[in-house]
């Protein structure tokens, strides 16, 4: 398959101020991950060169303002740069609203890009929910920041592993709302989005068993 076959994916560097930008770098050095995509980094360039520093990759960081200048050269690792850390003001493994603010901008850039068709998919790398929220953005998790960007607030999370696909009538939730959750017309609702869902993704005649106690 050649290179412009394959399919591009914006990658959200996460926390910068956790593990999120040396995975990618990890991850990014391996032959198997580029023989099935195309890899953009959405974050900041200098991050990722201080991770690779880290973690001892031997790749070169190429900063970018467009997706159209993205090379995918096997010894560079392209990162869509947004230039919004401050290296010298960053805490490492801190909780930081400055680096909860960095993340949910390259989460909020890599949407408008797919959005946008300029992209094919995103692959979100971890955030941290409290810097998250510290910083003004009050989500449980990448489901809901994603869902109001996308202007879909009835959207769930769904797993997918093989033949089993499976969604959460609650997600990152404390147990006392997880329990305010459970109520039949909440499963109902999740339970035609997944119907949807599994028909969006070829199956015909979806079969949905509720996971319970009796």
């Amino acid at each position: 398959m050649t290179l412009s076959a394959l399919p591009l994916l914006a990658i959200t560097l996460g926390d910068p101020a956790g593990t999120g930008p040396e995975i990618i770098a990890k991850a990014l050095a391996l032959p198997e991950i580029r023989s099935l995509c195309r890899p953009l980094v959405v974050g900041d360039a200098a991050t990722m060169k201080r991770a690779l520093g880290y973690t001892g990759v031997a790749l070169n960081i190429r900063a970018i303002t467009t997706v159209a200048e993205a090379f995918f050269a096997s010894d560079e690792i392209d990162v869509l740069d947004l230039q919004n850390v401050d290296l010298s003001r960053l805490a490492l493994g801190k909780v930081d609203p400055l680096a909860g603010k960095a993340a949910y901008e390259y989460v909020k850039k890599a949407t408008e890009l797919a959005l946008a068709n300029e992209v094919g998919a995103i692959v979100t790398s971890a955030i941290n929910k409290a810097a998250l929220n510290q910083a003004g953005y009050h989500f449980d998790g990448h489901t809901g920041l994603l869902a109001e960007l996308c202007q879909a607030p009835g959207a769930t999370m769904m797993l997918a592993a093989d033949q089993l696909r499976v969604s959460h009538v609650s997600t990152h939730v404390s147990l006392r709302v997880a329990i305010d959750r459970v109520r039949p017309e909440r499963i109902l609702k999740v339970l035609r989005l997944t119907d949807d869902a599994i028909r969006r993704l070829g199956i015909a005649k979806p079969r949905l068993a509720v996971a319970g106690t009796p």
